[in-house]
């Protein structure tokens, strides 16, 4: 799935679990670990503002 798919779909789904991503950092870390490991390793070396900033840096290293 193409990372700015996942991102949509994570979107609409995070709506039925809204304590499980209550925190912009809680969303940013659930958001890495349903990233492929590949890239999660690259993305999670850096903290990012935002979770659009996040799947904006995951679709990057994934185009490599």
């Amino acid at each position: 799935m193409p990372i700015l798919e996942y991102e949509h779909k994570f979107n609409e789904l995070s709506r039925f679990s809204p304590k499980l991503v209550a925190t912009e950092e809680e969303r940013c870390r659930r958001f890495e670990e349903g990233l492929w490991l590949e890239i999660q390793v690259v993305v999670t070396a850096n903290t990012y503002l935002n979770m659009r900033a996040l799947a904006q840096a995951a679709d990057r290293v994934a185009e490599k």
